[in-house]
């Protein structure tokens, strides 16, 4: 093993920390990626996006090289909102584990319970032995980002979306490679609309009421309230214009769960 590979829990290294490494590199390698690239997009268990497209495999194919993972778990860790790639936080999480850049990588309690500056920060060793800390995320902050408003797992699991918050933060400062240019799901907030990056709580009342009002001018015994922990549940983002053009179906849909309560 050279200086610059490093082992990971699934055997062999991680060329995420060998710069030289890409299949790129060569005509053999590159080649044999497309040769995989294009069963992948054959396959019927390949999620919707990658099927039938051997270059969206092949983008696949290289990031599950660089991350020391299968293609397929890159594939079915990226969902695709309005048109943009975002990873899943769990697999990001897994992502900071497995390069093995730290040691005791850990998530540790901050600010006063039961209040809002209740918070997790996530730290971490160097080989070295340098300690390493990511930037503090709290309740306040996450009320204040407008993050509790767009996912009801803050109400439900706030120590969970903490942490996962926390790690994400941790990895954007010591980490940054891993996300390949690509955000996080819990960052989308802030990507699918400029309004977000602006003022998250003004943009989520505006389509809020926006959803009302056409909820009400069709006479449907429905609340926008309801519809948004609907989408949430599902992990869809929440938006006026799609849940207008698919407003039957997600009538429909959440009738069938009140039945079925």
């Amino acid at each position: 093993m050279t200086e610059n590979t490093v082992s990971n829990r699934f055997g062999g290294t991680n060329p995420l920390d060998n710069e030289s490494y890409s299949f790129f590199r060569g005509n053999g390698p590159f080649n044999e990626a497309r040769r995989m690239a294009k069963l992948l997009a054959g396959n019927s268990l390949t999620p919707a996006f990658f099927r039938g497209s051997p270059d969206n495999c092949l983008i696949a194919v290289e990031a599950a090289c660089l991350l020391n993972t299968s293609p397929l778990r890159i594939m079915g860790n990226i969902d695709i909102i309005d048109g943009q790639p975002f990873w899943r936080t769990p697999f990001l999480v897994l992502c900071l584990e497995n390069c093995r850049r730290f040691s005791n990588l850990r998530s540790e309690d901050c600010g006063t319970p039961g209040t809002g500056s209740q918070g997790k920060i996530t730290k971490a060793e160097t080989v070295s032995g340098q300690t390493l800390t990511g930037p503090a995320v709290s309740l306040d902050m996450a009320e204040e980002q407008g993050w509790t408003a767009l996912n009801s797992n803050w109400r439900d699991m706030p120590e969970m979306m903490l942490a996962d918050f926390a790690a994400i933060r941790f990895a954007r400062l010591h980490a940054p490679d891993i996300f390949m240019g690509i955000r996080a799901e819990d960052e989308r907030c802030t990507a699918s609309s400029p309004l977000l990056a602006i003022d998250d709580r003004k943009w989520i009342d505006n389509e809020m009421n926006r959803l009302n009002l056409f909820l009400r001018q069709r006479n449907i015994p429905l609340e926008a309230r309801q519809v948004r922990e609907f989408l949430y549940r599902r992990n869809e983002i929440f938006n006026f214009e799609l849940v207008k053009a698919n407003i039957d179906y997600i009538v429909k849909s959440i009738k069938s769960e009140n039945n079925n309560d």
